[in-house]
């Protein structure tokens, strides 16, 4: 029902799941188009350089890798955390960091890890 009305020409305000539920799909819709908007000029911004991490993504003027950002915001860093440590990254730079990462995750083979102690 809700991708029917996503794929309306005119999509509807509300959408009425039943007698007690209804979903405000406008807004929520205006809201995501606009943050993909943004994100998508924000990743242009990224600078990929092979001379440069061997090509990896980096933050503007730096060699600060996007995927090492956005890695520790994954594995629960606060924002205020990593703004210490890199405090000329914006708030959305970091957010968007942990969108990239989620959405291009390293490809290749995964690191091996050493032995365990026995």
């Amino acid at each position: 029902m809700i991708r029917a009305a996503l794929g309306m020409p005119e999509r509807p305000s509300t959408l009425a799941l039943s007698p007690i539920t209804e979903v405000r799909v406008g807004a929520v819709v205006e809201e995501v188009e606009e943050r993909t908007g943004r994100f998508e000029a924000w990743k242009h911004q990224l600078v990929i350089d092979d001379r440069i991490l061997g090509g990896e993504p980096v933050f503007p003027r730096s060699r600060l890798a996007v995927r090492n950002v956005g890695g520790m915001r994954l594995r629960g860093a606060s924002i205020d955390e990593i703004r210490r440590d890199y405090p000329y990254l914006s708030v959305e730079d970091i957010e968007f960091a942990r969108m990239y990462a989620s959405a291009y995750p390293r490809i290749g083979r995964p690191r091996e890890r050493e032995a365990a102690p026995r």
